[in-house]
């Protein structure tokens, strides 16, 4: 972390670099990491102006800053008053509810307002005008889809994270409550949020990353119990965040062998019909071997002869590869 940019209720901020001890004054209402020319994150407010009694509006980015400089969200003015702020990283739209001070004479004491309407502007702006009388309270109602499109997400697999940098493999572009899911080698998976700051993959224990966007898995696995191999194509039915799910079986020594998210898979796996036999190659176009199903569904069991070997997941329409693993347990 280089910066942290410090806003406080009268609406003053400024930026810093982080040190062991750094005094920014009191009424902080938020701390966060300020990067430099960085467009997207977006800052909303709506604050009272000193002078004149009304109240404003503003979005705005904070690209560049003299560091250790303070500025102000307001116009300045003495007894001006940060009523409301959000900030969105990905340049959000918002909806708040506004109720005006009692006594005012106003005929409308509570309205809604709706940030998207207003273009984003530079920090200095003043913003527009919201009301001419005393605002009481600002709450948030809702918060929608970015107004700048969906941003682009990468992950670098030699560490582990998200980044805007484009370092590593790009993952798409992301917006509002779109979603990753993580597929894990030990047949779980996981969705988190895109967040580049709290998220963090352990690369080793992961099978795939990808964006969850009507996306169905195909995976085959290896039942502990049975010792038969199944196959089973479903789409993502939950929406937690954070917590892993099994989607192969859980009893004892059962095994994913391959997973991929593509859409048209064919699995291709060598066997011996017999132990002196030559192995013979066999290949199975899974969009017709079986239908999408539940994520908690067995699947179908696949015949595989006396015994598989070097499971392959290829695309039917490249024919690239995407996942192996070989099964060299003698009781498969």
């Amino acid at each position: 972390i280089d910066s942290v940019i410090v806003i406080r209720a009268d609406g003053k901020y400024s930026v810093s670099k982080v040190s062991d001890k750094q005094f920014f004054g009191k009424n902080i209402v938020h701390v966060g990491v300020w990067k430099k020319g960085e467009e997207r994150k977006i800052y909303h407010a709506v604050y009272q102006d000193g002078a004149s009694g009304a109240a404003y509006v503003k979005r705005f980015a904070v690209k560049a800053i003299t560091r250790d400089r303070e500025y102000d969200v307001t116009k300045g003015t003495a007894r001006s008053k940060l009523h409301y702020l959000a900030v969105h990283d990905n340049a959000e739209s918002e909806v708040v509810r506004v109720l005006l001070s009692p006594n005012q004479g106003a005929r409308k004491r509570e309205f809604e307002f709706d940030f998207s309407e207003l273009a984003i502007k530079g920090r200095s702006a003043a913003g527009n005008k919201l009301s001419k009388y005393r605002i009481r309270s600002v709450t948030q109602v809702s918060v929608g889809t970015s107004t700048m499109g969906g941003r682009d997400i990468w992950l670098d697999e030699a560490i582990g994270k998200l980044n805007y940098e484009e370092r590593g493999q790009y993952l798409g572009a992301f917006e509002g409550d779109d979603r990753i899911l993580v597929l894990y080698l030990d047949g779980t998976y996981e969705l988190t949020d895109f967040d580049p700051v709290n998220n963090r993959y352990s690369m080793s224990d992961i099978a795939q990353v990808t964006k969850l966007d009507d996306t169905v898995v195909t995976a085959v696995y290896k039942d502990g119990g049975s010792k038969n191999t199944f196959v089973k194509r479903f789409e993502i039915e939950t929406t937690t965040i954070g917590r892993r799910f099994p989607f192969i079986s859980e009893e004892p020594r059962s095994k994913l062998i391959a997973v991929t998210t593509i859409p048209h898979p064919v699995l291709e796996f060598s066997y011996s019909a017999t132990k002196d036999d030559k192995k013979r190659t066999v290949e199975h176009d899974l969009t017709e071997f079986i239908d999408i199903k539940g994520w908690k569904s067995i699947g179908n069991k696949l015949d595989t002869g006396y015994r598989p070997a070097g499971f392959t997941i290829k695309d039917g329409k490249s024919q690239d590869s995407i996942e192996e693993s070989s099964d060299d347990d003698s009781d498969s």
